[in-house]
C-alpha cells in the first residue's frame, strides 16, 4: 500500500486549489486518466468523493477507497441488500460532516443511482461524481457545511445552477466541462477517455526536461504501446476547414494559365523527343525513401510520418533515387530520362511543399574507363537548347570542372581535410549569388582560415578558360604535396578526355574549365558541368543554372544490400530545370500557341450534333487529335477566338443544312480559308493537310537550322578549305555590316562564322546556282523575319515602300537603314539572285530570293 504524505484532495480544495489553475487542470488530468483506466478494466468506482483521492508524495493523484467498486452494472436504490429504504437520501451524516446515501456521499451521487425506480447505470456514474468535484476544485472553499449542501445542491438540479460569483467568463472552460459531466442523461455525459480527448480541456503541460525524456524514452521503442499511443495521437489530429483551405491555396488560387499548361507540354514532350533520339527510356522509380541523413544532412528537404511513425522524404532532387533503384536492381547498363516533381520545405508552417519540375537524363554502363556518355549527356543538353530559339538567344556557355581538381586546389590553398564539406556550401553559395564576396570572406575567417590562404583560394576559383591557357596556373600545385598532385594529374587527364569528345561531336556552345565551379560534391565524383547564362534581372546580371550535372559513380554502393556482389557500373547524370525552359518560352510575347489537337468539330444546332459525334470518333480512329465543341450555340467570333486561344488551326462545321458536306475552316498565318468537303472525304483531307503541315515545320527547322549561340569571345575552328570548289563553284562573298567599326580581327572572326556555320547549306546551294552573296547583320532573329516582307522583284519604288513600312515597325533606325541600303545594291542594282541574310548575334538566317 502506498503512503500520500499530502493527504487527500478535500484538504487541497480547502486549502484554495482554485487559485492554482495549471495545478488544478493537472490534477483533474490524473482523475480521469485513472477513471480512464478503472472503466476499461469493467470496474466502477461508485464512490467517487474527494476524500477518497489521495495525492503522493510528488503531488499526483491516486483513487483510492473502492468499497464500493462493482465490476458489474448495478440497480438503483431498493435492490441492494443492506441500504436504506426510508428514501430519506440526505438524511444521516458522517463524522467528517459528508453526508451520505444510498451509494456513497449523497451530494456526489448521479441522479440515476439516486431514484427508486428499477434501472441499470453504468461507469458514467463516476462521470456525475467527478462533475461535482471538479466544481469544488475550481470554486472558493465554503465556510459551512450548509452554504456547500445548497450550492452542491443546486448545482445538481436540472437545469444546473451555478453560484453568482462563479464568474461565467473567468470560468468558461470550467463551466463547460461541468456542464458535460452533470447531465442527468447519463447518455450526454462523456466518458473519462472522450473528456481526455475533447478540446475542452486545456493541453497538458509538463517539464521542458520531463517531456524531452519521456519523448526520448518513447521513441526508443518504437514497438511498445507508448510510441503506438503517441502515433494514434498524432495522426487521430482535426484538421480543420480553415487549414484544409489555406494549406495549398496559393499554389491553387488563380496560378493557372491553359497557356503555360501547353507549353510545358510542348517543352516536356521535345525534351523526351531528344532523349527517346539517344535511345533512353523514361524510367520513373518510387516516390518516398527513407530519411538519409548522411546524403541530406546539408538540405532541407521535405520529410513526412506515415502511420508507423517512419520518417520519409519526398524528392529533394532525381538523382539519388535513381541510384538507389539501380542499385537495389543491380543494372548495370540503362539510358533513362524522367520528368518529375521534386519539392522543397517553406518556412510556414501547415503549407504545401513548393513543387518544382525537374527533368532528369543517366547514363548507366558497365565500362568506368569511358567518357563518352559524359560527352553524351552534354550534347542532349545542347541539343535542348537548340529546340529553344528564347533559350539560344541567352548565350549559354558550358563549365567544366572535376571534383578531384577542387580538391586539389582547397588542400594546396591550405584548407584542412575536415574542412572541406563547409568550404563547398560556402563556394557554391557564392556561385550562385547568395553570398556576395564579404559574407563569402566572413565565413571563411568563421573557418580560421589565413589571409593568405583565402587570397590563394580566390586566385584559383576565379579563373575560367580553355583548359590550355589553365594548365600554367594548375600546375603550379603538382610537387608540391604527393596526394594533391595525384588528385590534379588524374582530374587533369579527365578533363582533357572529355574535351576531346566535345569537340569529336561539334558542341556550338563555349566550353570553358571552371576552378570554381562546385555542384553537389557530396554526391559527385569525377567530371562536373553546368550550363550557365547571365541575364538580366531587375536591373542586375545574375547567373542562369539551366542544367547541371557530373558522374556519381560512388552513390551507387551507399544503396546496395549486404549480399550483392558484381563490379560497380559507372555513373553520369544531367538535372534539367524544365520550369525555367517554361518560363523563357512563355515570356515570349510572340511565341506561338501550342494547340492540344488539330481540328475542333462543331454542330451547327443541337440537330447536327450526333454526327459531329460520328465524324469526331472517325477522326479519333485515324489517329487525328480532334476535339468536339460540346455547346452548339457559340457564335462564330466565339469560335474563332476559342481556336486562337487554344492554337486549334482547322474546324469542321456540321451542319443540317450542309447536308453530306462538312465546311472546314482553316486559320493558318492569320488567314482564314473555308472548304465545304464531303463527310466522308474529312479524315483523308486532314491527314494530307496535317502531313503537308509537318513537312513544313521540318523544313523550315532543317533550313533554319538553330544552332546554338557561338559566343564571340571564343575561337572558332580554322575554316581553310571549308568551300572547296565543286565544279566552277568559288566561296560566296561575306559582307559584315556592324552599328559601329569593326576591328579587322573581330570582322574576320564574324566571316569565320558564317562560313563554317553555313558550310553544307552553301554547298547543297551551289549545285542550283553560283550566284549567292552572305550579309551578316547584327540584328535579332525576330527582326531577320521582318526583312522577308521586302519587295525586290519590282521597281525601286515598290522597294523603297516596303522599306519605309519595314523602319516604321522597327527601332534602330540608322543601322536598319544600312543594311537595307546594302539589300538595295546586292539585290536590285547586282541583281543577285540568292542573299542569305545572316544574324552573327543569333546565328540565324533567311533566304531572300
Amino acid at each position: 500500500m502506498e503512503y500520500c504524505e499530502k493527504s487527500t484532495l478535500r484538504d487541497t480544495i480547502d486549502q484554495g486549489l482554485y487559485e492554482d489553475t495549471s495545478r488544478l487542470w493537472r490534477l483533474f488530468r490524473e482523475i480521469l486518466d485513472g477513471l480512464a483506466y478503472i472503466h476499461e478494466k469493467g470496474m466502477i468506482h461508485r464512490d467517487l468523493k474527494p476524500v477518497n483521492i489521495f495525492l503522493d508524495f510528488d503531488d499526483h493523484v491516486k483513487i483510492g477507497d473502492f468499497g464500493l467498486a462493482t465490476d458489474h452494472p448495478a440497480y438503483a436504490a431498493g435492490t441492494i441488500q443492506g441500504e436504506d429504504h426510508s428514501g430519506n437520501h440526505l438524511a444521516k451524516s458522517d463524522p467528517s460532516d459528508n453526508l451520505t446515501g444510498m451509494v456513497g456521499t449523497a451530494l456526489y451521487v448521479s441522479p440515476e443511482v439516486q431514484g427508486n425506480t428499477k434501472s441499470s447505470y453504468n461507469q458514467k456514474v463516476d462521470l456525475f461524481s467527478l462533475g461535482i468535484i471538479f466544481f469544488e476544485m475550481s470554486y472558493r472553499p465554503m465556510s459551512t457545511a450548509s452554504e456547500r449542501i445548497f450550492v452542491l445542491s443546486q448545482l445538481r438540479q436540472p437545469t444546473i445552477e451555478f453560484p453568482k460569483d462563479f464568474d461565467e467568463v473567468k470560468h468558461e472552460k470550467q463551466r463547460s466541462v461541468i456542464t458535460w459531466l452533470l447531465r442527468h442523461d447519463p447518455a450526454a455525459r462523456p466518458t473519462a477517455v472522450e473528456l481526455l480527448k475533447s478540446e475542452r480541456l486545456p493541453p497538458p503541460q509538463m517539464e521542458e526536461s520531463e517531456l524531452h525524456e519521456v519523448l526520448h524514452h518513447t521513441l526508443a521503442n518504437v514497438d511498445g504501446k507508448a510510441y503506438r499511443t503517441m502515433m494514434g495521437q498524432i495522426f487521430s489530429q482535426r484538421i480543420s476547414p480553415a487549414m484544409d483551405y489555406t494549406y495549398d491555396s496559393d499554389m491553387l488560387k488563380g496560378n493557372f494559365s491553359i497557356r503555360v499548361a501547353k507549353i510545358q507540354q510542348h517543352v516536356c514532350e521535345t525534351v523526351s523527343r531528344i532523349f527517346r533520339k539517344h535511345g533512353a527510356v523514361k524510367l520513373h522509380t518510387p516516390l518516398l525513401m527513407p530519411r538519409n541523413r548522411k546524403l541530406y544532412d546539408q538540405i532541407e528537404a521535405s520529410y513526412f510520418m506515415d502511420h508507423s511513425g517512419m520518417l520519409l522524404m519526398l524528392p529533394y532532387d532525381l538523382r539519388i533515387p535513381f541510384a538507389r533503384f539501380v542499385a537495389r536492381n543491380n543494372i548495370s547498363n540503362l539510358k533513362r530520362y524522367c520528368i518529375e516533381r521534386v519539392y522543397r520545405p517553406r518556412k510556414l508552417d501547415r503549407c504545401h511543399p513548393k513543387e518544382l519540375l525537374e527533368c532528369a537524363f543517366d547514363i548507366i554502363t558497365s565500362s568506368g574507363n569511358s567518357f563518352l556518355p559524359i560527352a553524351e549527356t552534354i550534347y542532349t543538353i545542347s541539343e535542348i537548347i537548340q529546340e529553344f530559339p528564347v533559350l539560344q538567344e541567352r548565350n549559354y556557355s558550358i563549365y567544366l570542372n572535376h571534383t578531384a581538381l577542387l580538391k586539389a586546389i582547397l588542400l594546396h590553398c591550405g584548407i584542412p581535410e575536415d574542412k572541406l564539406n563547409q568550404v563547398y556550401i560556402i563556394l557554391y553559395d557564392a556561385m550562385t549569388e547568395k553570398l556576395t564576396k564579404r559574407e563569402v570572406e566572413a565565413k571563411f575567417c568563421n573557418l580560421s582560415l589565413s589571409s593568405n590562404s583565402l587570397c590563394r583560394l580566390y586566385r584559383f576559383i576565379e579563373q575560367k578558360g580553355e583548359l590550355n591557357d589553365l594548365s600554367p596556373l594548375i600546375n603550379t600545385m603538382i610537387k608540391q604535396k604527393t596526394g594533391v598532385t595525384q588528385l590534379v594529374k588524374h582530374a587533369m587527364k579527365d578533363l582533357e578526355e572529355v574535351m576531346g569528345l566535345l569537340k569529336k561531336l561539334d558542341i556550338k556552345l563555349q566550353v570553358s574549365i571552371n576552378l570554381g565551379l562546385v555542384y553537389k560534391v557530396q554526391q559527385h565524383n569525377g567530371v562536373i558541368f553546368q550550363f550557365i547564362a547571365y541575364i538580366k534581372r531587375r536591373q542586375r546580371t545574375v547567373p542562369e543554372i539551366l542544367a547541371a550535372g557530373g558522374r556519381y559513380d560512388h552513390l551507387i554502393p551507399q544503396f546496395r544490400g549486404p549480399q550483392t556482389v558484381g563490379p560497380l557500373p559507372s555513373a553520369v547524370g544531367v538535372s534539367i530545370a524544365i520550369d525555367k525552359i517554361t518560363a523563357a518560352v512563355s515570356s515570349m510575347e510572340d511565341s506561338v500557341t501550342m494547340g492540344s489537337c488539330d481540328l475542333l468539330v462543331v454542330s451547327v444546332g443541337q440537330m447536327s450534333m450526333t454526327r459531329a459525334i460520328s465524324i469526331v470518333k472517325k477522326l479519333w480512329t485515324a489517329g487525328i487529335p480532334a476535339d468536339i465543341m460540346y455547346d452548339w450555340s457559340q457564335s462564330q467570333e466565339e469560335l474563332q477566338e476559342y481556336c486562337k486561344c487554344s492554337g486549334i488551326t482547322y474546324v469542321a462545321l456540321v451542319s443540317e443544312k450542309e447536308g453530306n458536306h462538312v465546311k472546314v475552316k482553316s486559320f493558318e498565318k492569320e488567314r482564314q480559308t473555308e472548304k465545304r468537303i464531303l463527310g466522308c472525304d474529312l479524315v483523308e483531307h486532314l491527314a494530307q493537310k496535317l502531313k503537308t503541315k509537318v513537312c513544313d515545320e521540318r523544313s523550315n527547322r532543317e533550313t533554319s537550322d538553330n544552332v546554338s549561340v557561338q559566343n564571340l569571345k571564343g575561337s572558332f575552328a580554322n575554316t581553310s578549305g571549308l568551300f572547296e570548289p565543286h565544279g566552277t563553284s568559288v566561296a560566296p562573298n561575306v559582307s559584315v555590316i556592324a552599328p559601329e567599326k569593326l576591328p579587322a580581327s573581330v570582322r574576320r572572326r564574324y566571316e569565320t562564322q558564317v562560313q563554317t556555320r553555313l558550310q553544307t547549306f552553301i554547298t547543297n546551294l551551289q549545285q542550283k546556282t553560283s550566284e549567292i552573296e552572305i550579309l551578316a547583320v547584327d540584328l535579332s532573329k525576330e527582326t531577320i523575319i521582318h526583312f522577308l516582307s521586302l519587295e525586290y522583284d519590282g521597281d525601286e519604288q515598290a522597294f523603297y515602300t516596303t522599306v519605309k513600312q519595314l523602319m516604321s515597325r522597327l527601332p534602330k533606325q540608322r543601322y536598319l537603314q544600312a543594311v537595307c541600303d546594302e539589300i538595295y545594291n546586292i539585290k536590285i542594282e547586282k541583281r543577285i539572285p540568292m542573299l542569305i541574310l545572316y544574324s552573327y548575334r543569333d546565328d540565324y538566317y533567311k533566304i531572300l530570293f
